[in-house]
């Protein structure tokens, strides 16, 4: 490889590293937001309570503003400041990860006379923040529905997913890695584990539902919580024993099919420490009497597995067809 494309490589390797880091912020934040109860301090969309920069007191605001948010169907809307800020720093995250994704594919351009999956990757990636951009006004124009929620976070899942795609190409333009012996059986166990922990973040918007119906009642009794949940609830917990075991399964195969150590089995051993954490966050979700700083934590270590797990996958396709 000649020294300057190495250099594109490497600039290109640190600014996307950057931009997947920023996204993982932005779901921990989104997280934050959802577990303070702060998804409508800003009730409308772009603006924030009609103003580009909110108010710091109601003070600031129309002696009507209630009456006119009510009449847009958002119900009781009382100025909070501290809810308001938290949403609106959100959304200011939110718009400098969509500048850093779009230098992003503007740094992927160098790279697409030799990679040209990785400036596509990009252009996806792009295209998805305009998309989650769009999400947001419905987040608000819907009062939060559930739904929206759930696709504004597998949308962000989604992102990470294609950008981990396009680090993991770059990679391979900086470093010989080693090689893994392509076998049928290890691609559908790598199908199988993501299948499984999308699933799971899939329950965990159930439980999280669920959680915001039994809070709406049990304001401040964090403790009684986990009581009042359903099977939705149990089926989580319980699958979660499975997807972990699953993972075992994948670390095994991933050594037995690894031509020497390497990469791959590196990144099978952190796998299983993050899921390792993940039961343990959850466990003091379970017992701890759902601690708030736990329920962000939650959400952003499944979606760090789920990206892991991608990036894994991705590398085995790319070392097992150059070791074929």
């Amino acid at each position: 490889m000649s020294p300057d494309l190495r250099t594109r490589a490497l600039r290109f390797s640190r600014l996307v590293s950057l931009t997947v880091a920023a996204v993982y912020l932005l779901i921990l934040v989104g997280g934050f937001v959802r577990t303070s109860g702060a998804g409508m301090g800003c009730p409308d969309w772009p603006k924030c309570f009609g103003e580009w920069v909110p108010p710091t007191s109601e003070s600031q605001l129309p002696a009507d503003y209630q009456e006119t948010y009510r009449d847009r169907g958002y119900g009781d809307t009382r100025f909070n400041a501290t809810k308001t800020w938290i949403e609106y720093v959100n959304r200011l995250i939110g718009a400098a990860i969509g500048i850093l994704i779009f230098l992003t594919f503007l740094s992927s351009l160098s790279l697409a006379g030799v990679r040209p999956s990785v400036p596509r990757a990009c252009f996806g990636a792009l295209v998805l923040v305009v998309i989650e951009g769009w999400l947001g006004s419905v987040l608000i124009d819907t009062n939060l529905a559930d739904w929206a929620i759930s696709l504004h976070l597998f949308g962000a899942l989604l992102i990470v997913a294609l950008l981990i795609y396009a680090l993991v190409r770059t990679r391979e333009l900086r470093s010989v890695t080693a090689g893994v012996l392509a076998t049928a059986r290890l691609g559908r166990i790598f199908a199988v584990v993501l299948i499984l922990s999308l699933a799971q973040i899939a329950l965990g918007t159930q439980v999280r539902d669920q959680i915001d119906e039994v809070s709406s009642t049990l304001e401040g009794q964090r403790e009684l919580w986990i009581d009042q949940l359903g099977w939705w609830y149990l089926i989580h917990r319980s699958t979660s024993i499975l997807v972990f075991l699953a993972n075992v399964v994948l670390y095994r195969r991933v050594s037995r099919a690894t031509l020497a150590s390497g990469d791959l089995i590196g990144a099978a051993r952190v796998l299983l420490a993050l899921l390792g954490a993940e039961i343990v966050i959850g466990a003091g979700l379970a017992y701890l009497g759902m601690p708030p700083i736990l329920q962000p934590l939650h959400l952003l270590v499944a979606a760090i597995v789920a990206g892991w797990q991608f990036g894994m996958w991705t590398m085995y396709r790319n070392q097992g067809a150059s070791a074929l």
